[in-house]
């Protein structure tokens, strides 16, 4: 979103509504995300030999897109665009040794 924040602010001065453009910004995301999940799933699965089911490795990848993806969304509203990069990398680590990356 940092870098859509022209559009963003061009929207919200011609007087659209401002939910319509952030529910606009998450479906398209989504989709991006999804499409390219997939593409990277079946090379995976190409290219490994899994325990896990194709279906299983495709499912989990696109969760794991869709959980860096709402938080790539999220970090942007609440953080000066100058930091977005360094907190997410410290949440990334931080959930990783800790959490075990959730």
């Amino acid at each position: 979103l940092t870098e859509k924040r022209v559009e963003f602010f061009r929207e919200a001065g011609s007087g659209l509504d401002v939910n319509a453009y952030y529910l606009a910004v998450n479906i398209f995301d989504a989709l991006e995300v999804t499409t390219k999940m997939i593409i990277i799933a079946l090379f995976t699965v190409a290219l490994r030999n899994s325990a896990a089911s194709e279906g299983a490795m495709i499912v989990h990848f696109i969760m794991l897109g869709w959980t860096s993806a709402s938080w790539g969304l999220l970090f942007p509203l609440l953080i000066p665009p100058k930091s977005v990069v360094l907190v997410t990398a410290f949440f990334t680590i931080f959930t990783s040794l800790l959490l075990s990356g959730i």
